[in-house]
């Protein structure tokens, strides 16, 4: 609060945001003359910042000085202006600074006699009581009363430049010697105003505030700069992110174009203006969904930020017509608006020369500043798509022989249902480079986008655009479920991929099978997934990429049923934590399944920043591994639903399960890494067959016994999910035995076996030497992430990859597989880990365990 009558006009910092403080006059005394303050907590929105004391002067106050005698007692606040007195507008620019004469810090100063309020002009009529009997000491002078006049207030904001300076026009923020002092009604008598902290800049919510972290980094891609200022402040200078209640509308580019707040059911198009120059020229129209207008969706990705290039924006027309395209009558202000280079790009490519065009694309027709505004348009996403005449995928300029790719994706597609003829493509040296050209096409990162996802479903007509070539998106399906019926035909022909650059990561059939359309999920596939297909939408989404954490949900909902999307409203003033705890809490009341909490494995470990608890997935981060559940479907608990509690409502922090105790983690292996190197297979491979013969075998163990514990070992790498050609006898064993022999002795000639496995060598088990390779990633691909253990009673497993030694192993009721848990803390509490596959216990087995009602008992993961 301002200190009126002190000697500097300084300033106090303010409490959290969203905090008011309302000030009332204490009872009066003898002893003083103004009467003290008391605060109390209100929930106004805060109005104006607070100034603060300097350091310096802090100090200062602690010895007399000779104008000591006109700040408050106690260091108390004195109090403000009436509140029902209004002080004239004042120019943004008015900054008028206070004459050396007036100034009374200045040494030749004395103090005045009072001089009589003037008049307030608003308040025609009215005349002012008789000033009440003053109690006041003779001694001390009364603080000068002179006319208002706006000063310059220098506010820090912590999010801004150090030197932003806000113009504040209240006359309870003027300098002491201009105060205004009320004289008509005793300070008793005057209502108690409130006093707002806030961040300067005048934020109404917090909730409503667009933090630079919540906001999506793609916003700096289309010159997104600051919004207008409210109504009763000044021009602020170089401010960031404001919001404002009620979607208040934003700026777009350095020139200031004006957005204007939108409608229910309404968007805003982009009309692309025929070509008649180079530069791209467009306007922005508002138009209801209901009718919709005819327009194109356009589903891009947006690139780098710094990436910029210039369109011409015109000035938004004020009001649409008849809920159609809003037309603009009167002069045209254009504005030099800098895109992100990849829709520039988009944008050209759909412009027309003989035609204008309406589009729909996020990054113009939406304020990306505007956080209402926002969850308002995110829920109208699936509208916008089924409702736009076509969709146009925008995968960027011609580049990395992207013709070839092209032209390899029509011939695959006209030819898929010709087996024979795609495998002679495949063979053929000379489409090598063709496929090295889909590859990299694949590859772009239009196909990691989130928000992707629901633009491809729920479109009418799709288009694929690349430079200035097209195909239809059915071509690009039909050749990707091509390339995963030919999957093994690539790795025959490619064992070894393209090259280093082409085949980076993943291997070449990986690419071609799992990237690039194939990421999409389509209807046939979300039907098949039932009535409660969240869990799996997650799981398949996990890997897209969105700016904000929360759009891994949001991004999702319009694939959902409306049963399920009832239970997510958009809403970016909730926390991550908040968004992905909701998820966990929807998907346990709607399947009465612990499915979801498999799916918080992470190898290497990773901590969340949002504080998300153990058991609570972050869908933010993109993990190798999944849930054991999702690869192969296990019945650990039989057909048990799941009996779980959250103990500290609403927080949902900690969860409560049942479950049955089956064992404690004796000894484990290495862990395999996630870079899907055949080298970490084969180390892994030989650590853990050393840990299950050092000590898992037993002195005076025959061969038989020997060798049926070694085929359990064989089928827990590959969690007993055996192709039919090997599920009898040993010849699983010897297939296994075999193919990891023989590329130990290829990849690592120098790494000697022992003397079984140099005997496997010499099996043939119809496995060819070219097919090693894929036959590995084929069957044991879902050792990466985890490693071999035992228990304390000698059973076999293969769980998450950061285990350790005294872990316990329960079977949770309604849960598909085993989960590890960790004691921690002095409460009883434990951490969960991950799931695991024991051998043996994977299909109810657990529930006719001896004793079973013994074993039961209550965890609380937190």
């Amino acid at each position: 609060m301002p200190r009126f009558g002190s000697r500097f006009h300084t300033v106090s910092p303010p409490p959290p945001l969203g905090i008011i403080v309302s000030e009332a006059p204490r009872p009066k005394t003898e002893e003083r003359t103004r009467p003290r303050h008391s605060k109390t907590v209100s929930s106004s929105p805060p109005p104006h910042p607070i100034p603060r004391r300097p350091a310096r002067e802090r100090r200062r106050r602690s010895s007399p000085g000779p104008y000591s005698h006109l700040e408050s007692p106690d260091d108390e606040p004195v109090s403000p202006t009436l509140p029902d007195m209004q002080m004239p507008p004042v120019s943004k620019n008015a900054a008028v600074r206070p004459s050396l004469s007036d100034n009374p810090f200045q040494p030749n100063w004395s103090p005045q006699p009072p001089a009589p309020a003037p008049r307030d002009p608003y308040q025609k009529g009215r005349q002012s009581p008789p000033p009440p009997p003053s109690k006041a000491r003779s001694d001390v002078p009364l603080t000068p009363s002179l006319p208002y006049q706006p000063q310059p207030m220098v506010a820090r904001d912590r999010r801004s430049a150090p030197d932003t300076m806000y113009f504040l026009q209240s006359n309870e923020w003027a300098p002491p010697h201009q105060q205004q002092r009320p004289e008509s009604k005793r300070y008793s008598e005057v209502p108690s105003p409130e006093v707002h902290y806030p961040v300067p800049g005048d934020f109404p919510d917090p909730s409503n505030t667009l933090r630079p972290e919540e906001s999506r980094s793609e916003a700096g891609e289309i010159g997104m700069e600051r919004l207008r200022p409210p109504s009763g402040m000044a021009s602020v200078a170089a401010t960031s992110f404001i919001s404002q209640r009620l979607s208040s509308s934003g700026t777009l580019g350095v020139n200031g174009y004006q957005y204007t707040p939108l409608r229910e059911r309404e968007i805003r198009l982009v009309k692309l203006l025929r070509a008649t120059l180079s530069t791209i020229k467009c306007e922005i129209h508002r138009a209801s969904l209901d009718p919709p207008p005819e327009y194109i969706a356009i589903s891009y990705t947006w690139g780098d930020a710094d990436d910029t290039r210039p369109i011409v924006l015109v000035e938004e027309p004020p009001h649409p017509v008849d809920g159609k395209l809003s037309e603009y009558k009167g002069d045209s202000i254009e504005c030099l608006i800098p895109v992100a280079a990849s829709l520039h790009g988009a944008l050209g490519a759909l412009r027309r020369r003989d035609r204008d065009v309406y589009v729909w694309v996020d990054a113009l027709c939406i304020d990306q500043q505007n956080r209402d505004e926002r969850a308002q348009q995110v829920k109208l996403m699936t509208s916008i798509y089924k409702l736009a005449t076509s969709v146009a995928i925008w995968l960027g300029p011609e580049e990395d022989e992207s013709h070839l790719a092209m032209a390899m994706l029509n011939e695959i597609a006209k030819h898929q249902g010709s087996p024979e003829h795609i495998k002679g493509l495949i063979a053929n040296e000379h489409k090598r480079q063709h496929f090295a050209a889909i590859v990299s096409l694949f590859e772009r990162d239009y196909w990691k986008r989130l928000w992707i996802v629901q633009g491809v479903f729920n479109a009418r007509e799709i288009l694929v655009y690349c430079g200035e070539r097209t195909v239809p998106w059915s071509v690009c399906k039909l050749a990707s479920k091509a390339f995963w019926f030919h999957k093994n035909d690539f790795d025959r022909h490619f064992p070894r991929g393209l090259s280093l650059e082409a085949q980076k990561e993943y291997s070449l059939s990986q690419v071609l099978g799992y990237q690039g359309p194939n990421s999409i999920p389509d209807a046939g596939m979300i039907k098949s997934l039932g009535a409660h297909p969240l869990l799996q939408l997650m799981c398949i989404c996990r890997r897209k990429l969105s700016a904000d954490a929360r759009d891994k949900v949001f991004g999702i909902l319009g694939l959902l049923p409306e049963v399920v999307q009832r239970d997510f409203l958009v809403n970016y003033s909730l926390s991550v934590k908040e968004v992905y705890v909701r998820v966990v809490d929807s998907i346990l009341c709607t399947t009465q399944r612990l499915d979801v909490i498999c799916e918080s494995i992470y190898y290497p470990p990773h901590t969340s920043s949002a504080n998300l608890p153990t058991w609570c997935p972050d869908w933010s981060y993109i993990t190798e591994t999944t849930g054991i559940g999702h690869l192969v479907p296990f019945s650990a608990s039989g057909s048990t639903t799941a009996k779980y509690k959250f103990l500290d409502e609403p927080r949902r922090r900690q969860l409560q399960i049942r479950a049955i105790y089956l064992d404690t983690v004796d000894a484990h292996g290495i862990a395999v890494g996630t870079l899907c190197t055949t080298a970490d297979y084969l180390m892994a491979f030989l650590h853990w067959r050393a840990v299950l013969l050092d000590i898992g075998s037993e002195d005076g163990e025959n061969a038989s016994a020997q060798r049926e514990k070694e085929d359990a070992f064989c089928r827990t790498l590959c969690f007993d999910h055996v192709p039919e050609a090997f599920n009898s006898g040993d010849r699983w064993l010897k297939a296994t035995y075999h193919v990891f022999a023989s590329l130990i002795n290829e990849r690592l000639p120098q790494l000697r076996l022992d003397r079984k496995l140099e005997d496997y060598l010499q099996e043939n088990m119809g496995v060819a030497w070219e097919e090693h390779r894929s036959f590995l990633h084929q069957h044991f691909k879902r050792m990466m992430g985890r490693c071999f253990c035992l228990t304390e009673n000698g059973y076999m497993g293969l769980g998450a990859g950061f285990m350790t030694a005294r872990d316990i192993i329960v079977v949770p009721y309604g849960c598909s597989t085993p989960i590890i848990l960790r004691p921690e803390g002095r409460h009883g509490e434990f951490r969960y880990v991950g799931d695991v596959y024991i051998h043996g216990f994977m299909d109810g087995e657990a529930l006719k365990l001896d004793h079973r009602k013994t074993r039961e008992r209550e965890y609380i993961l937190h």
